[in-house]
Order: C-alpha cells, then structure tokens, then sequence
C-alpha cells in the first residue's frame, strides 16, 4: 500500500492531477512581502496566487499562494474603495512547486463603478476601467440594502454564476447578492444574472 502511495505522488509530479501536489504557500506580511514554504496540497487541489493592487500601493501585491481548488481560480473584481480604484484577482497552475503570474492589464471593457456613502445610496455615474479577464459590470445588494447596490464595478462571469462564499470577494459581500451584466447594457441596478445567498 505504501508503495502504491508513493508511486502516486511520483507519478502526480510529473502529470498534473492534483494529486500529492506541491505549491508554495504564504500570506503578505507588514512589508507586503509574501514569505513561507512548500506544502503538499489535497487531492485536486492546484496552486493558486491571489493578487491586489490599488493606488495607494501603486503596484501589484502578491496577496497569498496557497493550494486551493480549482473554482477559485480566474477570478477578479475591480471597483473603487475611499475613490480609489482596487483590483482583487486569482491566477492558477496546476505543475510541482509553480508560482502562477497575475492576469491584470487593463482590458477594453468599462463598468459604472460607485461604493455607498454615509446615506447608503451609490449611484454608478463614473466609469471604472476593467481588468484581465473581467467581463461583467456587477452590482452588489447587501443582505440589509433598501434595493440600492452597496457596490458596483467589474466581475469575472465566474463569480456572477457562483455562490459568494466560494469566491474570493470580501467576506463583508458574502451574505449579500450579485447582478452581472454584459457592459454595454448595464445601465440600472437591476440585473437578468444574478446570485448569492437568499438572506437578502
């Protein structure tokens, strides 16, 4: 049995299943530097980096590596935080020990972006750059919103057609609801694609 165990993980590191994989895990530390080691991840598991990047930092900051299933990859979402814009995206590989590249450059593709104020009104009259793979305007409902967006940006179809809590938005979305639309027609709040939890 052990030799059948081995055989496996010798096997796994030459072809990409997921399984006995190793990828390089870490989190960002007080100087934005992502430091750890290498850890044999679960079966299907791959490996997966999760970027960000804001005007403030001005550049692209390695968030964490970490083994993770497949799902959680190619995701992004751009919108404006304090009138800054910020980019949160996944990027995966599936080979022993590699470090997957970001897939962040500005695309062809603008959104109506707004984050809600103190009234908790946003209203979508300034137009937010997409980036890499994002391919959807989104707005986002709260789970206690009065029918106004919290949130309205960019999204990948990949989060507009999942479940919240398995995507990589903030925490503070997750009991909330998203709308996706294509760019073009996305004019209102109100969406033909939508998801998350019910609790609103």
């Amino acid at each position: 049995m052990e030799k059948a165990i081995l055989l496996a993980c010798v096997l796994a590191v030459l072809i990409p299943t997921g399984l006995c994989l190793s990828c390089y895990e870490c989190k960002m530390n007080e100087q934005y530097k992502c430091v750890g080691a290498f850890k044999v991840c679960a079966k299907n598991e791959i490996c997966l980096s999760a970027y960000a990047k804001t005007e403030m930092t001005s550049s692209l900051i390695v968030g964490l590596r970490k083994c993770a299933p497949a799902k959680l990859c190619d995701q992004s979402y751009s919108l404006s935080s304090n009138g800054k814009k910020m980019t949160l995206s996944t990027s995966c590989c599936k080979t022993n020990k590699c470090q997957p590249s970001p897939k962040v450059k500005d695309n062809e593709i603008k959104c109506p972006f707004c984050t809600a104020d103190d009234s908790g009104s946003c209203s979508g009259d300034q137009t937010l750059q997409c980036t890499g793979p994002e391919d959807k305007c989104f707005s986002f409902f709260s789970s206690g919103s009065s029918g106004q967006p919290t949130a309205r940006g960019c999204v990948t179809s990949n989060i507009c057609s999942s479940n919240l809590k398995n995507t990589i938005v903030p925490q503070s979305y997750q009991n909330g609801k998203i709308v996706c639309k294509d760019p073009e027609s996305d004019q209102t709040g109100d969406g033909d694609q939508s998801n998350g939890d019910n609790s609103s």
